[in-house]
């Protein structure tokens, strides 16, 4: 049950969800944090939005990047993976072409000119493809499953506004970017469908051209390959394709060491006792 609390004397207005299991009112961020550790406890695959992001570049950290800012850190809720945990892409295969787009300190030369490996075997989230995409996309060190729930890769794209558009993922097991062999089975999502891209926070100016400048925010998914019915197999990429979207940056994300079952739980509780009792005042959900 959602509803809006006030706390009583100074005017301020909180968002909060009731949550059965501890039958109190808690913030919708805290609830974030839950429903990872009660995913992680649990093992049910998870595709969630990324809620942050760092780079090496201050001016996306503080305001709009036109110039290349490398993804330095990642978070989902209360989990954040960080420089050595990132995995970029060594090879790209793709069947679409054009759109290509850049931060605008790097024109000249035009986008055109460059390749789509180019622009995504690296962290560099200031550039990428725009509109249909088709890649097959191979991880500089293999992935697999072994951590659970937790989301084992992510998906950014540059858009004014969350998109609708449908995406598509699908695990490659073996070959290579041009001739691979996948496993597990394809996994479609949208907005509409209830997995959507989260805002990062962070803004880019791009250039599809000399002349054409972009103003754009980042957003960003991370996906559990159990999604993609891949389970004990090696993960060496992954293929990617959407009609609409303008993916900037695709990034495995290696496994973060489980705390046991116990410490998740005390977490969990802790995180909505806290809440409650923060919010002890309020009237109701």
């Amino acid at each position: 049950m959602l509803g809006v609390a006030g706390e009583a004397g100074e005017g301020k207005f909180v968002a909060m969800i009731y949550c059965p299991v501890f039958e109190c009112c808690v913030t919708l961020p805290a609830m974030t944090r839950f429903l990872l550790v009660f995913w992680s406890l649990t093992g049910v695959a998870l595709a969630t939005p990324i809620t942050g992001i760092t780079t090496d570049n201050p001016a996306s950290n503080a305001s709009r990047a036109d110039s290349p800012a490398n993804l330095t850190s990642l978070s989902v809720g209360a989990v954040t993976w960080q420089a050595g945990q990132l995995v970029a892409i060594s090879d790209v295969s793709s069947s679409t072409s054009g759109g290509l787009y850049t931060a605008t300190t790097l024109i000249p030369p035009e986008p055109s000119t460059r390749t789509i490996a180019e622009l995504f075997t690296d962290l560099d989230i200031t550039s990428g493809k725009a509109n249909s995409v088709n890649m097959n996309m191979i991880f500089d060190t293999p992935l697999d499953n072994s951590n659970g729930a937790v989301p084992d890769f992510a998906i950014f794209e540059i858009a004014t506004t969350v998109q609708s558009d449908s995406w598509s993922v699908e695990a490659i097991v073996g070959g290579n970017a041009a001739s691979p062999i996948f496993g597990g089975s394809i996994y479609t999502f949208n907005q509409s469908s209830g997995v959507g891209f989260g805002d990062t926070g962070h803004q880019v100016r791009v250039a599809r051209n000399s002349t054409e400048f972009l103003d754009q925010d980042i957003y960003g998914v991370a996906i559990d390959f159990g999604l993609l019915g891949i389970t004990s197999e090696t993960v060496i990429g992954v293929r990617v394709q959407t009609s609409g979207g303008d993916p900037n940056l695709v990034v495995g994300l290696q496994s973060i060491p489980e705390p046991t079952a116990l410490s998740l739980l005390i977490v969990g509780g802790s995180v909505l006792v806290s809440a409650s009792r923060r919010f002890s005042r309020f009237a109701r959900c």
